[in-house]
């Protein structure tokens, strides 16, 4: 059977397909429509992680309408792999478990989760979070930070202020601007990097050995500038939606 895992976020839709517990294809779309191309073959059980509920429902009724299609939907009340210290729980994003469980997975692959006793997913999205993970003979989610997105503090300098302008990328190659556009693209980015790195030392400062995972789709604007050692994995959150219905569907 294959399946094919969705990563509904507030501003994309990130789809993959997997073969024998392989990400062998991935894709990403605006319009739940556009997931049909991956809806072909005998049987097929669609995995649906979601921040975006509206998205859900129509995803839904697209993928029901399927005679060779199954939809599991994750919820909080599944098994992640680790117990999850937050409250109320209902209110934790589902992007953010499974960006966590896709740490997890991919060191538990390596055999390498014991090594480190902290592992820590930065996520690069609309918003940008910040996630927990402490490891353990029992690990848990100890929660973390959400701040503004990249073009989410963009949005806000040009909301407020007059003249500030939006930009189409944040990519800068000093560390200061000398025109506005790339004063604000030094701005955010090294926001974006103090995020990082202050968290970093914060728990290196506590603990021996903190694993750094990396992904959203404007981790490649900052990641450039990082000064710490990391991994960077574009598609975290669907490999742990995939090790989340693994884990659940046994």
């Amino acid at each position: 059977m294959k399946i094919v895992t969705v990563d509904v976020g507030n501003s994309k839709i990130k789809t993959g397909e997997f073969y024998n517990s392989e990400l062998i294809r991935t894709m990403v779309i605006d319009d739940p429509l556009e997931i049909k191309p991956f809806i072909y073959g005998k049987r097929i059980e669609v995995v649906i992680s979601s921040v975006v509920p509206k998205t859900t429902s129509l995803l839904e009724t697209i993928l029901r309408n399927q005679s060779n299609t199954d939809v599991f939907l994750l919820n909080h009340s599944l098994d992640f792999g680790f117990s999850i210290n937050y409250e109320p729980l209902q209110s934790l994003g589902l992007d953010r478990l499974s960006s966590v469980a896709g740490a997890k997975h991919l060191l538990e692959v390596e055999s390498e989760l014991h090594d480190y006793d902290y592992v820590i997913a930065f996520d690069f999205g609309t918003a940008t979070t910040v996630n927990i993970l402490q490891v353990g003979k029992q690990s848990i989610f100890r929660g973390g930070m959400i701040t503004p997105g990249l073009r989410i503090m963009n949005a806000a300098l040009n909301n407020y202020t007059a003249k500030l302008p939006m930009l189409e990328n944040y990519n800068i190659g000093s560390f200061i601007g000398n025109t506005t556009e790339n004063s604000i693209r030094a701005g955010i980015i090294n926001s974006s990097i103090g995020l990082v790195e202050r968290t970093y030392d914060h728990f290196t400062g506590i603990a021996d050995e903190v694993k750094v995972f990396i992904t959203g789709g404007y981790a490649p604007d900052v990641i450039p500038n990082l000064h710490i050692p990391f991994q960077h994995e574009p598609f975290l959150n669907l490999i742990g939606i995939y090790s989340v219905y693994s884990r659940n569907k046994r």
